[in-house]
This record gives structure tokens, C-alpha cells and sequence, in this order.
């Protein structure tokens, strides 16, 4: 497989040019070094013969189309020549199959054609973007949006496939776009996805031109009000484009336990995995799987533990899911001081031809909540020092820049934080991947809001938290008769399942406040809740940030009953000393998670 990522995009009119410049001279006065040299990389760079444009609508879109440089993680050399998924030395069936990471530094988007946008009205944009950032400041705006619109954006992306790639599969990922994208390939509504945080894909093979032109078009519509927080506007996380042989590991496929971990540590510890294998083709495939275990960053002669799997048949068109187990010699414990990493290596084969390869990244810890010593990492009890973290970067906007990202985290460490709640929505992967290499551990929350909008914010996702997948949408992975809701929360544990760093998921904050109307149905939507993310991962206990635990409201004490016997963790806001004794004494079985008060806001521990 071969995986593309879309990243780093900049603004290049002169208007925008100016405005950063000013930022990054304003940085340097205040003495923020580091920042202004973060904006003025990320910002000013060009590279050669990139031609970007960006159509104006609502006067908020982006887009542009041209050459771009590529950078190889894996030995074998791709270029983008004339387009996209140009190459050269890639052969079918070499020793890592069809899969491979590598990293494009720019990408063109244009916006759709006919639109009678002036070219003079377009800008230059590198992604991940936020197009909400660069806009004028008004009071007339929003307050909860920073006064900053939203507005309607469009991103544009042509490019070429190799014609040597018939029969492979390609598609799009993104992990994250604020807000309701709509996707286009080729003149071909693909589907649409309504939240701003959660990851989501389309297959693009059917309509693909081999060895011809292809065009991506993406509709985003953040319409205010639509957040309690800088949401920011636009494709600001990363955007990957992979291509895979037909038969090959699903995305996020690779599932990970280690059940007796805490009994067999010292020793040969048992990896439990569960693989979902897609057979795309035509005809029926009998495959194999070969698993191996090493050092993150290491070679694979330094595994500690390796499995080959009998052969399965696999029907055309089907999936079907790989159980398989690996014994692992002495694995290093991941820790908050610690943080050993391992990737586990999935290759497929159809004999002795590998067709896929697949890393999945792993670390060896186990937790313990209990109600009455709290909370115990590999076995040692640990006050969770947390912080509460929105998404965005300041001044920076929403776009999830690496370094920006990992330098908040050190900066947090340095205070004496140990431990981030991602308020109040799904954290970029590059938050995950920097927590699980630095040892932070994560309370993921997804949702700040269920069935009912917040604060007025009538554009926000409680409009669309229990509506069904239209049965036109192709979203990868999605139902016609699955909510939106249920989509979002699997999705956001099947990426984050494998990662040592995300302890907890939060299924919601705060959720019966700023809002109208019956709270009744709620314990029967915290049930729904706990039971799919049960499903989808049951190694990690459930929790949410509850204001109305404090109040005594019969909800909430329900839906606290319901997630303790599903061994989740009761999460209180805003609960004083004598709530905190009244709750235990009225629910001595519940495990209590305080997430804020008014004394130490925004902790948890």
C-alpha cells in the first residue's frame, strides 16, 4: 500500500503574506521564539512549481492544483512527476507488498470549475488549513467563534494516476475537517460527513482514470453558530490518499490485547490480535498472515515475538477477521517515564507473495480504577495531573501542526502534567501519536453535546448526533441504517484502540446543560453509547464530564449506575467536598472521575 500524506499547506496572496508577517513580528517582540518561527516555516515556505489558487465563496474557500515533492518513508522511490501517483521501482509482490507511508509536502487544490470565481480572487493554500484564522476580526462575529466567520469553502485537487495501478485500490482519509464535508471524485458525489473531528474515508477506485486526469472536490460548510469554542473552518488535519493491493488489511484494522499482561510481565507475555482483511477482488483468496513484534524505530531482527497463521479463505468481496497470537519475550513497559513503543508488523500473503504490509504501533501497559485507591498504571497507583485541552493552537488557528502540538505537550510536562482530557471532541492523531512517544496519557473524549444543540449553537452536531446515514452515502465503514453517532465514536476508537497513551473514552461533557427541553431519554442514549464503545474496544472503561451529578438528578444517578456495571468511571463536574461525600456515600460501588471544580479548573484527578 502505498499512503500519501497531504500536509503543510500555506497562504501565499501578499494580503495574507503581510498579515503573517505581522504575526511573527509580534511573536518575536513578546519574545514567543519558538512560534514565530513555526509560523514563518510553515507559512512562507514555497516549493517549486507549485501552482495553488482558491476560489472565494461566501469569501472563505481554498483550493489549487500542481506539482508537488514527495518524501519516502520506505525504500522504494515514488515521484510526482506530472501527477500524483506517478512512479518508478514498484513492484508488485516486493518484500513489503502494496502498502507504504510516505509524505507529500504540498498538494493543489482549485475550486469547482464553472464556479465564475475570478482567478485574481484566489489564494494559495497548504493543508492541513484553516481558512477561518486568516480572516478579518469583527464584533459583529460570533464571540464563541473567536469573532472570526465561518462560511463556505471549497478545495479542488487534480492529479494524475500511473495507469500501472489498475486493479489496485485507492482511497482518501481524512482526519478531520470542520465542518460537514462534502466529497467529490471525478464529477461523483462520493458522500458527505457532518463532524468536525472525526476520522472518515472514500474509496475512490470505481471511479478512477487510470493513466488519466483525476479531481478531488471538498465541500466544507461551518455554519454559525455551530461551536461553544474556536472551531476553526476547513481540512486542518491531515489528509492521506492510499493505495492498496485488492486483497489487504483494513483501515485500522489491526486489533491489539493483552489480557494477562499484568500476571505475565518479566516474561513471555500472550498478544491477543484480531485482523480485518478486505478481499476487494473478484475472486475468492486464500491468505496468511505473518505478524511480527520489534522495537519501534528497530529493524525486524530484533523481534521479540513472531506468529504465521493458517490459511484462510477469504470470499470475493468479502471481509473477514484474522485471529491470531503472539507469544512476546520480556516486552518493555510503556510508561509515563517510560514510554517504550513497539510496532507489530502485518504482512499479507498469498503463498510466498506478500500483497500487503501493515504497521500498527503498540505499547505494553495495563490499568487498574478502582472506587477505592483510584486510579493504578502497571500496577503503581498515579494521580491523573490533567488539563483540559481544546484543539487549537492559538494564534496559530485549528490547524493540527506536528510541532506546534508536540511543543504544547512539553510545555505541559514541564508544568507537572501527566495527563490530557481532549476537550471536548476526538483528538488529532498527531495529539495521540505525541502523547503515546512522550508519556501523557489521554481521556479521549468524543462528544460535547448528544441528541440536543448547546447554547443556542443550533449548527452544531446535535443536529445530526441521531440522524442515519443516508443509504446513498459511501462513506467507508458507515451503514444506512447506523447514526451518525455510533459512526463517529467507532471510528475514533478503531484509529486511537492500539494507543498506550488513551486510557478512558469520554462519552460526552456536560451534556443535559445549555440545552431545552426532556432530559429523560438521556440515560437511554448513555446506554446506546456505553454498549457500541463496549463493542468496539473493551479494554478501556467508559466516563463523561456530568454537571448534574452534583444536582442529584435521577438521570444522572441512572446513567452513573449503568456505566459502573459496564466498568466504566463516573466523571463529575464542578462537584465541591460535600458532593464528593454524598456521592460516596450515596454510590460507594462508583469510581469517580473529577474532571473540573472551582478550585484547580480546568484538572483531573
Amino acid at each position: 500500500m502505498i499512503t500519501v500524506w497531504i500536509s503543510h499547506w500555506c497562504v501565499y496572496t501578499n494580503s495574507n503574506r503581510a498579515a503573517r508577517q505581522a504575526l511573527v513580528d509580534s511573536m518575536k517582540k513578546e519574545r514567543l521564539w519558538q512560534f514565530a518561527d513555526l509560523v514563518a516555516a510553515s507559512c512562507f515556505r514555497r516549493h517549486s512549481g507549485l501552482v495553488n489558487t482558491v476560489r472565494v465563496v461566501n469569501k472563505f474557500s481554498v483550493g489549487g492544483r500542481g506539482r508537488h515533492p514527495i518524501r519516502l518513508h520506505h525504500a522504494d522511490e515514488l515521484h510526482a512527476g506530472g501527477g500524483l501517483l506517478q512512479r518508478r521501482g514498484f513492484q508488485a509482490g516486493s518484500h513489503l507488498g502494496f502498502r507504504r507511508q510516505l509524505e507529500v509536502h504540498a498538494v493543489r487544490f482549485r475550486a469547482g470549475a464553472g464556479s465564475g470565481v475570478r482567478r485574481s480572487a484566489r489564494q494559495q493554500v497548504d493543508l492541513p488549513h484553516d481558512y477561518s484564522i486568516t480572516q478579518k476580526y469583527s464584533q459583529s462575529n460570533e464571540a464563541e467563534s473567536a469573532y472570526l466567520p465561518g462560511g463556505t469553502g471549497w478545495y479542488r485537487k487534480s492529479f494524475t494516476i500511473d495507469r500501472d495501478l489498475a486493479g489496485k485500490r485507492i482511497a482518501i482519509n481524512f482526519d478531520g475537517v470542520y465542518m460537514n464535508a462534502t466529497v467529490w471524485f471525478n464529477g461523483v458525489k462520493l458522500g458527505t460527513h457532518p463532524y468536525g473531528y472525526s476520522p472518515f474515508s472514500f474509496d475512490l477506485t470505481g471511479n478512477a482514470k487510470f493513466g488519466g486526469e483525476n479531481t478531488i472536490v471538498v465541500k466544507v460548510e461551518n455554519r454559525l453558530p455551530s461551536s461553544r469554542w474556536y472551531s476553526g473552518s476547513g481540512i486542518y488535519r491531515d489528509v492521506t490518499l492510499t493505495v492498496t493491493d485488492g486483497v489487504h488489511v483494513g483501515n485500522n484494522g489491526v486489533a491489539i490485547k493483552t489480557p494477562s499482561l499484568a500476571t505475565q510481565n518479566g516474561g513471555n507475555v500472550t498478544m491477543n490480535l484480531t485482523t480485518k482483511v478486505a478481499n476487494d477482488t473478484k475472486a475468492a483468496a486464500n491468505i496468511t498472515l505473518k505478524q511480527t513484534v520489534f522495537p519501534k524505530g528497530g529493524k525486524t531482527d530484533a523481534a521479540i515475538g513472531t506468529v504465521t497463521t493458517a490459511s484462510k479463505s477469504i470470499a470475493a468481496g468479502a471481509s473477514a477477521d484474522v485471529t491470531s497470537t503472539i507469544i512476546a519475550a520480556s516486552p518493555k513497559l510503556w510508561s509515563i517515564k517510560n514510554p517504550n513503543l513497539y510496532t507489530v508488523r502485518t504482512e499479507v500473503l498469498n503463498g510466498d507473495t506478500v500483497l500487503d504490509t501493515y504497521d500498527t504501533e503498540y505499547g505494553f501497559r495495563w490499568t487498574g480504577f478502582d472506587a477505592t485507591s483510584g486510579f493504578s498504571l502497571n500496577g503503581e497507583k498515579v494521580k491523573l495531573k490533567g488539563v483540559s485541552m481544546h484543539h487549537d493552537q492559538g494564534s496559530l488557528g485549528a490547524v493540527a501542526n506536528r510541532r506546534a502540538i508536540e511543543r504544547q505537550v512539553e510545555i505541559l510536562q514541564k508544568m507537572g502534567v501527566n495527563s490530557i482530557r481532549t476537550t471536548h471532541n476526538p483528538a488529532a492523531k498527531a495529539l495521540i501519536d505525541v502523547c503515546n512517544e512522550k508519556g501523557v496519557l489521554v481521556v479521549e473524549e468524543v462528544f460535547d453535546m448528544w441528541n440536543r444543540s448547546k447554547n443556542g449553537n443550533t449548527e452544531d452536531y446535535g443536529k445530526w448526533f441521531g440522524q442515519t446515514i443516508a443509504g446513498d452515502n459511501a462513506v467507508l465503514g458507515g451503514d444506512k441504517d447506523e447514526t451518525w453517532a455510533k459512526f463517529d465514536l467507532t471510528s475514533t476508537i478503531n484509529r486511537d484502540r492500539n494507543a498506550p497513551s488513551v486510557i478512558m473514552w469520554s462519552l460526552g461533557n456536560e451534556m443535559m446543560e445549555g440545552i431545552s427541553g426532556s432530559v429523560s431519554d438521556f440515560p437511554a442514549t448513555s446506554a446506546k453509547l456505553v454498549a457500541w464503545t463496549k463493542a468496539a474496544d473493551s479494554t478501556r472503561p467508559m466516563t463523561y464530564g456530568d454537571n448534574k451529578i452534583k444536582a442529584n438528578w435521577n438521570e444522572s444517578n441512572t446513567m452513573g449506575d449503568n456505566l459502573t456495571a459496564n466498568g466504566g468511571v463516573v466523571g463529575t463536574n464542578y462537584s465541591d467536598g460535600a458532593n464528593y461525600d454524598k456521592i460516596r456515600t450515596d454510590h460507594p460501588s462508583w469510581a469517580i472521575l473529577r474532571f473540573r471544580d472551582g478550585v484547580r479548573h480546568p484538572t483531573a484527578e
